[in-house]
């Protein structure tokens, strides 16, 4: 429904229609189902399994972990936005269809593994290139996810998806801080959005 009203009421913007029919078509009821999340256990397990066996892999993870970002930014990321003495990085989001701007924090946790692939990266280049190392061509977040299939769901046989780090993350922050801080951090412009679809 979606997808077809935005197609109607271009048509409906240019006069090739008089009224857009999708907006009478009821919304169909579905059940939310609750998204699967790592146990500390599988945690721990991908963890050990990744840093020994493919470090580039790892390290990302541990900086998205972290960082309340999505995959399509810090895969846009570079060099210059990052700003560790201050422990910040610059990514754009999309708010309301309106491409900005905005500060997201580098934690304590992490700050040597951003230190690390900053120092390795030059002026103008992508932090997260080919092999996630940094070079001067953005990648697919794509790959991520097929990492993902590849290394954790089929030799670790884990059936949570990559996206499930994002909603541990933000709710670690919420418990520890606040709902207001979860949702800051990653960029949500209402904590209704946090707390609907992320915090679990």
């Amino acid at each position: 429904k979606s997808y077809l009203s935005l197609l109607f009421k271009e048509l409906l913007n240019v006069e090739t229609i008089e009224s857009n029919p999708v907006r009478d078509i009821e919304k169909k009821t579905t059940i939310k189902t609750m998204r699967e999340v790592l146990t500390q256990e599988e945690r721990k397990k991908i963890n050990k399994y990744l840093m020994e066996n493919y470090f580039n892999f790892w390290r990302f993870l541990q900086i998205f972990f972290h960082s309340g970002a999505r995959e399509t930014e810090l895969m846009k990321l570079k060099k210059e936005k990052v700003f560790i003495n201050d422990q910040y990085y610059i990514v754009t989001v999309m708010k309301r269809g309106q491409p900005t701007e905005v500060k997201k924090p580098i934690k304590d946790s992490v700050k040597k593994l951003w230190e690390e692939i900053s120092n390795e990266a030059k002026v103008g280049q992508f932090l997260f290139s080919k092999n996630l190392c940094p070079g001067d061509d953005s990648i697919s977040p794509r790959q991520i996810t097929r990492r993902w299939k590849t290394h954790v769901k089929d030799k670790l046989k884990i059936t949570a998806d990559f996206y499930s780090l994002k909603h541990l993350n933000l709710d670690e922050v919420s418990e520890i801080l606040s709902i207001e801080a979860a949702s800051k951090m990653a960029s949500h412009l209402s904590t209704k959005t946090t707390e609907g679809s992320y915090t679990i």
